[in-house]
């Protein structure tokens, strides 16, 4: 646990927040809650999660290689 925190630590509150959403906590209507709270697009929220979920990995497990 103390890996996923050090690697939660290293997103910024919103990263945190669209990861939770998506992953954590899921829930039916969690995109259309994302888009009206982060005041985007639903395409703006995906392109953020993918963003998060691969700055989550990288500070997990270090560099992809990509």
């Amino acid at each position: 646990l103390k890996c996923m925190d050090r690697a939660l630590g290293a997103l910024s509150g919103e990263e945190k927040l669209v990861l939770q959403r998506f992953y954590m906590c899921p829930e039916k209507g969690s995109v259309e809650r994302l888009c009206s709270e982060l005041g985007l697009e639903s395409s703006s929220v995906y392109r953020k999660r993918d963003k998060a979920l691969r700055r989550f990995t990288v500070a997990l497990y270090g560099s992809t290689g990509d």
